[in-house]
């Protein structure tokens, strides 16, 4: 379930009004494509949080990004610059990877502490990780409105998930899959990278846990 902040006034956001009304995914073009802003909080306020100082919050909000104001979206190329911005200031001693990593990890955790974060947490403790894999494909469509995700169940404790489009660094999705896994009270999950194409925008992991 996905709660989206509604403007009180759809001209003065012509963005987050629109970002609700574009067309089907699988039929977004790029200058269409949208994060929604519990994805931005989740990673940025809670996932986050005092790691971004005040200098970070400043370049955030030169790119149209104020953590305290939230829009009901954002454009896919905003939240982009804005990766790179947390990338540079505030994680700049790390690999890409390892940085990468670290943030899909965060913005899960961070999701978690949020209002419709704390539901499902609740419900992945509940249903466990086999199930949580199989609704993948849904829960990817919370934080944007373009991603699309096909999911192979390989065997027992194995999924194969292929992300497309997919706009980051491959290791941002392995950090978000062990995460999940992480939070239904999985010991040992690990997400891997099997191949990544950024000319077609596509990234493809298996998913093991014991």
């Amino acid at each position: 379930l996905h709660f989206i902040p509604w403007p009180s006034n759809p001209s003065d956001n012509v963005l987050g009004w629109r970002a609700m009304k574009v067309a089907t995914r699988g039929d977004i073009r790029p200058e269409e494509r949208v994060v929604f802003a519990n994805g931005v909080e989740g990673l940025f306020i809670q996932g986050l949080g005092s790691r971004i100082d005040e200098g970070t919050r400043k370049a955030l909000k030169d790119l149209g990004i104020d953590l305290a104001n939230l829009k009901p979206g954002y454009p896919a190329t905003t939240w982009r610059k804005a990766i790179d911005v947390i990338l540079k200031q505030t994680l700049r001693d790390r690999p890409e990877a390892e940085a990468f990593r670290f943030l899909g990890e965060r913005s899960v955790l961070g999701l978690c502490e949020t209002m419709v974060g704390r539901a499902m947490v609740a419900m992945a403790k509940v249903i466990g990780p086999r199930r949580m894999m199989q609704r993948l494909p849904h829960t990817i469509r919370t934080g944007d409105n373009f991603s699309q995700c096909e999911i192979t169940e390989r065997g027992e404790r194995h999924f194969e998930v292929v992300v497309q489009p997919f706009l980051l660094h491959p290791q941002f999705m392995e950090g978000v899959l062990t995460a999940m896994l992480e939070i239904t009270g999985t010991k040992q999950g690990q997400a891997k990278v099997l191949s990544f194409d950024a000319s077609q925008e596509r990234v493809h992991l298996e998913v093991r846990w014991d």
